[in-house]
């Protein structure tokens, strides 16, 4: 409250000031002058504390900045995961295509998800063998199947010949 007497007292003398100095002041060039020269003096004992004023935005803009920045740092970290998991699985069907042809089982077709909780990760392989290759199911489960690998074995139906 104080500033802003003490405002208006400085206005008050820079207008009286302004108001003799125009009334000594000559009416030739040299007076429009000094005329201009009070009028720019008021304005600027008038716009005064306005330059005093601190004006901080920063932490608005930093704040929005650091929102757009956490959004687009989770929309990448999305996008890599996804990328990532995809070449997991073609490699991961890779490997367990040559590892089954290894042993003469050629399946049909591999499923694989990848199951994120927290910082664990879950493969679960979905097999669809022939139904020629049934009695190695045992071997594949014991040998495919882990703490985190949950394998599940299908198997397609034969043809069948009618007569």
């Amino acid at each position: 409250m104080e500033a802003i007497s003490q405002w208006a007292a400085s206005l008050c003398f820079a207008a009286a000031a302004g108001g003799l100095c125009q009334i000594l002041a000559p009416d030739s060039g040299l007076g429009r002058v000094l005329k201009l020269s009070i009028s720019v003096f008021f304005l600027c004992s008038l716009l005064l504390p306005l330059g005093a004023l601190e004006l901080d935005f920063s932490d608005v803009l930093q704040t929005s900045q650091q929102e757009k920045s956490y959004e687009l740092s989770e929309e990448i970290t999305e996008e890599v995961n996804t990328e990532v998991y995809q070449m997991m699985e073609g490699q991961i069907e890779g490997e367990v295509q040559n590892f089954l042809s290894q042993k003469g089982i050629t399946p049909v077709q591999i499923n694989i998800d990848i199951l994120q909780q927290g910082d664990s990760v879950m493969l679960m392989l979905d097999l669809l063998l022939e139904e020629k290759d049934r009695p190695m199911q045992a071997w594949v489960e014991e040998q495919m199947s882990s703490d985190l690998v949950q394998v599940s074995i299908h198997y397609t139906e034969g043809e069948k010949n009618d007569g």
